[in-house]
């Protein structure tokens, strides 16, 4: 299994803390994990991740948008095979309430 690593995962938790849903951190990264294993190697390749929750008695649908990057550090071992490592970059999150 392909192991998978935010770039910028500060950045997705101070978004998710500004909607006041930094509680579902946790849950949209391992999403994020599975989509980016699942998904080929190409590079700059962008997906979306939706989650639906309850706030305030009122649905809300997030829309996180992430980006595939390519891995510019070469293996130390000077070996050009795959390090089996799979950098994502979030780029951003979109908020719809649904009553």
């Amino acid at each position: 299994m392909n192991q998978v690593e935010v770039l910028n995962r500060p950045y997705l938790e101070i978004e998710l803390d500004r909607y006041g849903i930094i509680d579902i951190a946790a849950t949209i990264i391992e999403q994020v994990k599975e989509e980016a294993r699942n998904l080929a190697s190409n590079v700059y390749e962008q997906f979306t991740i939706d989650a639906r929750i309850l706030v305030e008695n009122v649905y809300k649908t997030i829309t996180a948008r992430f980006a595939m990057l390519e891995n510019e550090d070469p293996p130390e071992d000077g070996n050009s095979e795959d390090t089996g490592i799979k950098y994502v970059e979030f780029l951003s999150l979109d908020q719809t309430d649904k009553g």
